[in-house]
């Protein structure tokens, strides 16, 4: 989330990790402040988005975090519960799960 100096959608080269660690800007401006909001993200549209190419490995981490070093603003978020699932890349509408025995 960030102010209107980054438009939604916009990705962002981590000066540290350049060309390595990249961000979305997920949401803009000040219309949802102070309200809890849901996200929903397709992590291999995202990582195309973000790296111009397509996902051909294992995603090792996936960080959802609140950042201003780009844009040197004051921040304050507050995070609930996470929910990340993962679907087979053949056919997105059935989920994959580790088998229990």
């Amino acid at each position: 989330w960030t102010n209107r100096k980054l438009p939604k959608e916009t990705v962002v080269d981590n000066p540290y990790l350049p060309g390595i660690v990249r961000s979305i800007v997920v949401r803009s401006g000040t219309a949802d402040l102070k309200t809890w909001v849901t996200e929903r993200r397709n992590v291999s549209s995202d990582f195309q988005k973000a790296f111009g190419r397509p996902l051909n490995q294992s995603i090792h981490a996936v960080a959802i975090f609140t950042d201003n070093d780009q844009t040197s603003q004051q921040v304050e978020a507050h995070y609930g519960g996470g929910i990340m699932i993962c679907r087979a890349t053949t056919n997105e509408r059935e989920p994959i799960f580790p088998k229990m025995n």
